[in-house]
């Protein structure tokens, strides 16, 4: 029961990130920081997941904060992000799973998800960067 509300909390702030973050992306000259900000959270959530802090409720908020962002920020960039996203998360769950049958532990599936998480940080960051250039005019 408590891994259902923990994933429950989770998800709650995941959309509320979510809704909140996409009248916020448009103020932005571009998304570096949102995607640096999106990829920190991602994983500083999931390593507190790993290391077993006593609590895990800040790590899942932390974790579902960037989510939240990176959800938005996915939807608005192009419909290759979302494709490679998608196909990413997809292949993520079957090994997460596959890993955890594997092992019988959750050190390897996680560790799985601290490695994309850091790819998001990476890859998030350079997808968020401004290349319109203003002064050559439009």
């Amino acid at each position: 029961m408590a891994a259902g509300f923990d994933l429950l909390i989770y998800q709650v702030v995941a959309i509320a990130t979510n809704l909140g973050c996409a009248p916020v992306i448009r103020r932005f000259r571009d998304q570096k920081i949102l995607g640096g900000a999106c990829g920190i959270l991602l994983l500083t959530g999931k390593v507190g997941l790993y290391v077993g802090a006593q609590s895990p409720l800040p790590w899942l908020i932390s974790a579902g904060l960037g989510a939240g962002i990176a959800m938005t920020i996915s939807l608005s960039l192009s419909g290759m992000a979302q494709f490679v996203g998608y196909t990413g998360a997809a292949a993520g769950a079957f090994l997460f799973g596959l890993l955890h049958d594997l092992t019988g532990r959750w050190g390897g599936p996680l560790l799985l998800l601290i490695v994309s998480s850091f790819l998001v940080l990476i890859f998030a960051t350079l997808a968020g960067r401004n290349r319109y250039n203003e002064s050559a005019g439009a």
